[in-house]
Formats: C-alpha cells, sequence, structure tokens
C-alpha cells in the first residue's frame, strides 16, 4: 500500500489564543500531506489541470485526540484506500515525536472539471490507486449530517475575500472551518478556545464558496437521542451547522462539530 509522510513543525503563526495547532492549519497540514502524495502517483494538481480536471473535497471527518503546542513537529500518514459511492476516498494519521496518534481524518473527493466544474468520471490514473485490502484510520466511513431545520439560531457571516480562494478558485476548505468554529465560539465564554474542547469535526461540502460571496451561518445542538448518528460518547455534545450563501440561499456546506462539555454555555 503507498504511505506517504509528510514532516511538520507547528509555527507561532500557526497556533490560537491558547498556544495550539489551530484546526484551519491541521487541514492545511492534511491537504498538503495529500497533494504530495499526490503529485508522487501521479495525480497532483497540475496533471488533473492540464487535462481540464481538478479535485475537490467533498466529505471529510478529523478526530481530534492532542492539540499540539508550537515548537512540536508531527508526522502527517496519508495512502489513498478506495472509491465510496462515486467518491475516492483518502486517510491519515497525526503522529507525534512518541509515535503516539494525536488525530485520524478521512477524506472523500470527487474529481470535476476545472472549466465547467461539473463532476467528471475518475481517469484510469486514479481508479488505478484503489486497495485490494484497504486500511483505515477511521472504520466508519459514512458522513450524514442533517439539515439544521428552522428552529436554527443565526451565527455570523462571512463576507468572502481574495484571501480566502485557493487555487481552485474556489473557498479552502480550510476557511469553511473557520466559519464554523467562528459559529460556535458564541456557546463559549469569551475567554475560552472553543477548539481547545473540540472532539471531532465533520464536514459535507456541497457547494462552491466564491470570491464576493456573503456566506451566513446557522446552528443548532444535537439531540442525540433523535440521531444515533451523531455518535456520541457519554457527556459530549454536538452541533449541526449549516453555512449558506446569502444571495441566492444555496447551501454550500454542512458540519457537525463535536465538543467535550465543559465550559459550554
Amino acid at each position: 500500500m503507498p504511505t506517504h509522510a509528510e514532516r511538520f513543525t507547528v509555527r507561532p503563526h500557526e497556533t490560537g489564543r491558547d498556544g495550539k495547532l489551530r484546526l484551519q492549519c491541521l487541514c492545511n497540514y492534511l491537504e498538503d500531506a495529500a497533494g504530495a502524495h499526490a503529485e508522487k502517483l501521479g495525480v497532483g494538481l497540475d496533471r488533473l489541470i492540464a487535462e481540464d480536471l481538478t479535485w475537490a473535497l467533498s466529505r471529510m471527518r478529523i478526530n481530534i485526540l492532542r492539540r499540539p503546542p508550537a515548537g512540536e513537529t508531527l508526522r502527517v500518514l496519508t495512502w489513498p484506500v478506495n472509491i465510496e459511492r462515486s467518491l475516492f476516498r483518502r486517510d491519515f494519521l497525526v503522529i507525534d515525536r512518541a509515535r503516539e496518534v494525536i488525530g485520524t481524518a478521512l477524506t472523500q473527493w470527487a474529481v470535476i472539471s476545472f472549466k465547467t466544474r461539473r463532476l467528471a468520471r475518475f481517469p484510469v490514473s486514479i481508479s488505478a490507486l484503489e486497495q485490494k485490502r484497504p486500511r483505515f484510520a477511521d472504520k466508519d466511513g459514512d458522513i450524514r449530517i442533517p439539515a439544521v431545520g428552522e428552529e436554527a439560531e443565526s451565527g455570523p457571516s462571512f463576507p468572502v475575500r481574495l484571501a480566502d480562494i485557493d487555487r481552485n478558485l474556489h473557498v479552502n476548505n480550510g476557511r469553511f472551518v473557520d466559519f464554523i468554529l467562528e459559529s460556535a465560539a458564541g456557546l463559549f465564554p469569551d475567554a475560552v478556545v472553543p477548539e481547545a474542547f473540540l472532539r471531532r469535526l465533520e464536514m459535507v461540502f456541497r457547494a462552491e464558496g466564491l470570491r464576493g460571496d456573503t456566506i451566513s451561518g446557522k446552528f443548532r445542538r444535537e439531540d442525540p437521542a433523535k440521531n444515533q448518528e451523531a455518535a456520541l460518547t457519554k457527556g459530549e455534545v454536538s452541533l449541526v451547522h449549516s453555512l449558506r450563501r446569502q444571495s441566492d440561499g444555496r447551501e454550500l456546506a454542512r458540519a457537525r462539530t463535536v465538543f467535550d462539555p465543559e465550559n459550554l454555555l
């Protein structure tokens, strides 16, 4: 099985108020490791764009066991898994110097036309990466997030800036993560960093965010008795989120955040 490792040292500017790695920056590490491995496998962004194709992240789940402080060096291990319901899955382990796993992630990717932005078939070079005996960082690959519904609370709105746009000409997935966490921040005292209590993030990307959009967030607490898919352990609190474009109401992303309950208002 082709496995790739990238080494990262947490920089001070990648940390939050508590001096530990921000989740958006962890997402950047995952994306960098995946991109470097894709290049080695001959399915990197340059190769695909030359064929009017590009990768588009569709779903992801990140499990956080520990957030490292500035100065700590990590290794991100990543490997291709298989095709699941027309999405290509790639998994990750985040490992510290003591070789302890401090995070896991799974991602599911579509291939789209770079010009038309429509779904495209996987080229043979990508389909050939499916593993006969796949290894999973997270055994449960099914990510389903319910709609927030009418009872949802309104969160802040976010104007999309040029700085939010990536090489695919849309809002980078890490920026969506920031929007989600900002929405949850109002449920914590001002002195508390929500990421300090975040144990899991799940996201489903439904449409692209573009420069000039204004994106509005809504959220609600999830009742685990009504939705077993939240898969909460004792005492955890789950929020479901929705990000929509103000101009047409189009939902761009859904998310689930799972927190330890301490300090949650």
